[in-house]
């Protein structure tokens, strides 16, 4: 973006870029997330990662149970 005097004050204009063919290039909008801070900072984030955490605890539990199992099967 460049600026330019007005007589009111300054004026932004927008600099178009263009390709090698000459055609004008699209200018995307970039965004960041931090995403550490949304694990830290917001209830909702903090919700859902305990409740993922618990369904993991589960899911391992079952795991090794069911393998527990089918061990003393294949003992007897």
């Amino acid at each position: 973006m460049q600026l330019s005097g007005h007589k009111g004050g300054s004026v932004a204009v927008a600099k178009m870029e263009t390709d090698s063919t000459g055609a004008p290039l699209k200018a995307f909008p970039v965004a960041y997330i931090n995403v550490d801070s949304l694990l830290q900072k917001y209830n909702f984030s903090i919700d859902l990662n305990e409740q993922i955490l618990k369904k993991q605890e589960n899911a391992r539990a079952s795991y090794t149970q069911k393998a527990r199992s089918l061990q003393a099967e294949v003992k007897d």
